[in-house]
């Protein structure tokens, strides 16, 4: 994912994770965890968090955003 604006996304009602840009393993059976993910050179503002990521799978980058909160921190 590279070159996109994604702002004010915010959950109309209560969800077990909300965000701009989100990476989980949702735990279906048969189903990899996210695993390659790019996440690059992106504006992601004003949502509820801006990233978050559940940290499973392997390989996934974050890089060169501009963004304001992140779970975990760190990946703005």
């Amino acid at each position: 994912m590279r070159g996109n604006t994604i702002t004010d996304n915010v959950p109309s009602r209560e969800v077990p994770f909300a965000g701009g840009v989100v990476v989980l393993d949702v735990g279906d059976p048969g189903a990899n965890p996210p695993s390659g993910n790019v996440v690059e050179h992106n504006v992601i503002t004003g949502n509820q968090p801006d990233i978050y990521w559940d940290e499973s799978g392997e390989g996934n980058v974050f890089r060169s955003n501009v963004c304001e909160t992140s779970v975990p921190d760190g990946l703005c």
